[in-house]
């Protein structure tokens, strides 16, 4: 890739997650009310106990701002708008429970899944609660090519 058209993709990454490339719209809310929403169901969630409630985080301070962003939106840390978990690793023994598919970080490519190759292995039912994608989910690749991530569209059981 050629400096100018780096240059250009830096120009509008930064435009974008300043809020300034494409006209705020007012209806779909604010950011206030979609962190009321995700608290809302991270509490039912908790209560459920399908996750565990976490330690309050710190709100971001002045100093770590690094641009101004637009009055509907908030500066927020990332573990306050989504839960964490790292899936189940491969057993030599095979592990408990009855076998289901399941997906790698090689079946996650920047906005999209290759389904074609799913391998299978042992899962009890708490695992599954705890390492099962829910249609809507963001899956997010923690090593290989860090940050590789798409949302998951798909209904399976």
């Amino acid at each position: 890739m050629d400096n100018s058209t780096q240059q250009l993709r830096q120009q509008i990454l930064s435009l974008a997650v300043s809020g300034k490339l494409v006209p705020q719209d007012e209806t779909e809310g604010t950011a206030r009310e979609m962190l009321k929403q995700i608290d809302t169901e991270k509490a039912k969630l908790i209560k459920e106990g399908k996750i565990k409630k976490n330690k309050p985080l710190p709100p971001v301070s002045d100093e770590e701002k690094p641009f101004e962003i637009p009055e509907s939106w908030k500066w927020v840390r990332l573990g306050d708008v989504f839960s964490h978990s790292a899936g189940k690793q491969l057993s030599g023994d095979g592990g408990a429970g009855k076998p289901h598919k399941y997906i790698t970080t090689s079946n996650l490519y920047w906005g999209r899944f290759e389904l074609d190759n799913l391998k299978e292995m042992n899962f009890t039912d708490a695992e599954l609660e705890k390492c099962s994608a829910r249609k809507g989910d963001l899956l997010v690749c923690e090593g290989g090519d860090i940050g590789r991530s798409a949302i998951w569209c798909y209904e399976y059981e």
